[in-house]
């Protein structure tokens, strides 16, 4: 846009100087000078030919990119792509005959793909959820309401497979300028089970976790939930 803006410059005041064309225009004179004497040169405003080395990959960004969907789409046994997976399945494929992994995560970046990154959602297969669903849902909606009239509208769920680390260098506290520091090394304590229950209408969380999953644990979960003081004289508990 500045070349043309230059060049149509130039053309409807012949005699003005480069100087007084790059004051109106807010660029510099050697930028002025360059385009008018291109102009005459070659009538283009296209780049000049630039020496150094030719690109190594012409069509390759383009067919390395469209292949960063996922993996299992080019049969890979993969759950998702990372750049250097992709660096390695490239020259598979023929589509380069060799790459960096900081090669393909820059014309990656470039594209605004990040397939290391994904969002996962669940559609139910049940010709009936919508009929199932409606009851659960007019729960949520109308749990304020119900808590007033003494019905507590809990939801319980688990979280598996948290792992219990015991950090080895502890924790510094934060200094005026300087974030917490938490040390990386760590020792591995196992896997815990999580139970957790949310009464809808106020907010708190209630948790306990076991070591083991199975379904004796979670009835000693309830159990405790049923014995809270949040419990106690309700006129009903609805638990989803």
């Amino acid at each position: 846009m500045l070349r043309a803006k230059i060049l149509l410059a130039a053309h409807e005041h012949p005699r003005q100087s480069n100087a007084a064309i790059a004051r109106r225009l807010g660029c510099s004179v050697l930028t002025v000078r360059k385009w008018r004497q291109r102009w005459d040169r070659t009538h283009s405003v296209c780049d000049a030919t630039r020496s150094g080395c030719p690109r190594l990959f012409s069509l390759g960004a383009a067919r390395a990119t469209d292949r960063a969907s996922l993996p299992r789409d080019s049969g890979q046994p993969l759950s998702r792509w990372s750049a250097a997976e992709l660096a390695r399945h490239a020259p598979q494929q023929g589509i380069v005959k060799t790459i960096s992994p900081s090669t393909v995560k820059r014309w990656l970046r470039a594209e605004r793909i990040n397939p290391w990154q994904y969002r996962s959602w669940q559609q139910s297969s049940d010709p009936r959820f919508l009929e199932k669903a409606v009851p659960i849902l007019r729960l949520y909606e109308q749990a304020q309401a119900l808590a007033l009239a003494g019905h507590l509208v809990r939801c319980a769920d688990e979280k598996t497979s948290i792992q219990a680390r015991q950090l080895e260098g502890g924790v510094r506290p934060t200094r005026r300028g300087q974030p917490m520091q938490v040390g990386d090394r760590y020792h591995r304590r196992g896997a815990l089970q999580l139970f957790a229950g949310l009464p809808v209408a106020r907010g708190q969380t209630m948790a306990r976790c076991f070591a083991t999953k199975q379904f004796a644990n979670f009835q000693c979960f309830l159990q405790r939930v049923f014995a809270s003081a949040w419990s106690q004289k309700l006129v009903c508990l609805h638990l989803i």
